[in-house]
C-alpha cells in the first residue's frame, strides 16, 4: 500500500509546480519511500502539463477546497500531506516521517512545525514525537489548547482511514482553520514532533491577506461552523473564550475598517452574522450578548467601535441604565 499521498492544488501556479514535483520526487527516492504525488490543476488560465512520477488532475476553477478534496478522492496513500504550489518541504523531511509512516499504530494525524525560509530549517537526527490518547480528557485538551487553530492542511499528515468522510468547506478565509479543528474532533490519537518539516512562504496577494466584504463574511462563516463543531461536546467550555478572543480579535484588527468602508451593506451583513454567533450561539455572558443586542437594534458605527474598545466595566454601567430606563419607561 502507499505510505503517503503529497495533494498540490494548483492554480496558475507557473514553473513553481514543476520545481517543486522535481524536489518532491528527489526527495521520495532519498527515502526509498512508496508514496505518490496528486496535482490538481484548479482551472489554470495555462493548464498544468503532465509529468513524470505525478498524477495531474484537471478540473474547472473551483478553489482551493475543491482542488484539495478533489485529491483526497483520487489519492491511494495511507496518510494525506496537503501542499501548495508555492511552497516545499524540508530537505530530508521524508526521512524523519518514514518510521511513522511504516508503523501500523503511528497517530492518526501527526503534526510538526514550519518555517518561512530553508535556511531557517536545519536537518537533525530524527527527534522525539509526543503522543496523546484524544479518548482521555487531558490529553485532548492540552491538544485542542495547544494545537487547535495551528493545525492547518500543510503542516501535519492525516491519516485517510481515521477522515473518511472530512472534506474543505469552500470558504475563502479560514478554510484551513476549521479544516484542523474538524480533523482534531474526529481522530482518536495525535502525535507531533517538535521540528520544522516545511516551508510555507507567505504570499502577500494571497487569500489570507485579503479583507473585502467577501473575505469578512468567509470568516465569521468559519467561526459560526466552528461554534456549531464544539457546540455540545466536552470541548466547548474551553472552546468558548477561544472563540470570544478570536472574534474580539478580529473586530480590533482590520474587520471594522471592512466594515465600515462597506456602508450600510457591509455593516447589516456583519450583524446579522455577529448576532447568530455572539447570541445565537451564547458563546460571551449574557450582559454582552445584551449589549450586541443594542448595537443590532440602533444599527450604529460608532457603538460597533465602542463595543469592542471602551472598557467592560463602562459598558455595564451603560447596560444598566438602559436596563433601568427599559424597566421605568
Amino acid at each position: 500500500m502507499t505510505s503517503l499521498s503529497f495533494i498540490i492544488p494548483a492554480y496558475n501556479p507557473g514553473p513553481a509546480i514543476y520545481q517543486l514535483v522535481e524536489r518532491l520526487r528527489a526527495e521520495i527516492k532519498d527515502a526509498l519511500l512508496d508514496a505518490e504525488i496528486v496535482v490538481v490543476d484548479d482551472g489554470s488560465v495555462e493548464p498544468v502539463s503532465d509529468m513524470e512520477g505525478a498524477i495531474v488532475v484537471r478540473q474547472e476553477n473551483c478553489g482551493v477546497s475543491s482542488a484539495r478534496n478533489k485529491g483526497l478522492d483520487v489519492a491511494t496513500g495511507r496518510y494525506v500531506w496537503f501542499v501548495d504550489s508555492d511552497d516545499e518541504i524540508v530537505r530530508g523531511s521524508l526521512k524523519v516521517l518514514r518510521p511513522i509512516l511504516e508503523s501500523p499504530t503511528a497517530p492518526d494525524i501527526v503534526s510538526f512545525d514550519f518555517c518561512e525560509r530553508p535556511s531557517e530549517c536545519s536537518s537533525v537526527e530524527i527527534p522525539h514525537m509526543k503522543t496523546f490518547n484524544m479518548d482521555r480528557i487531558d490529553d485532548a485538551r492540552y491538544v485542542m489548547r495547544h494545537f487547535g487553530g495551528v493545525l492547518w492542511a500543510w503542516n501535519g499528515i492525516f491519516k485517510r482511514s481515521a477522515i473518511p468522510e472530512l472534506r474543505f468547506r469552500n470558504y475563502s478565509n479560514g478554510e484551513d482553520t476549521l479544516w484542523g479543528y474538524e480533523a482534531l474532533l474526529s481522530v482518536m490519537t495525535f502525535g507531533h514532533i517538535d521540528m520544522p518539516l516545511y516551508v510555507y512562504r507567505d504570499n502577500v496577494d494571497g487569500a489570507s491577506r485579503k479583507f473585502t466584504k467577501r473575505h469578512l463574511e468567509s470568516i465569521m462563516d468559519v467561526a459560526a461552523e466552528l461554534s456549531r463543531a464544539f457546540f455540545g461536546s466536552r470541548h466547548w467550555d474551553w472552546f468558548k473564550p477561544q472563540l470570544t478572543r478570536h472574534l474580539d480579535g478580529m473586530a480590533k484588527s482590520g474587520a471594522m475598517k471592512v466594515v465600515r468602508s462597506l456602508g450600510h451593506d457591509g455593516f447589516c451583513m456583519w450583524r446579522r452574522k455577529a448576532l447568530t454567533l455572539y447570541c445565537g450561539n451564547e458563546v460571551l455572558p449574557l450582559y454582552i450578548r445584551l449589549w450586541h443586542r443594542v448595537i443590532m437594534a440602533m444599527k450604529s458605527d460608532w457603538l460597533v467601535d465602542f463595543s469592542f474598545f471602551k472598557p467592560i466595566e463602562l459598558k455595564k454601567v451603560i447596560l444598566d441604565k438602559i436596563r433601568n430606563v427599559q424597566k421605568h419607561g
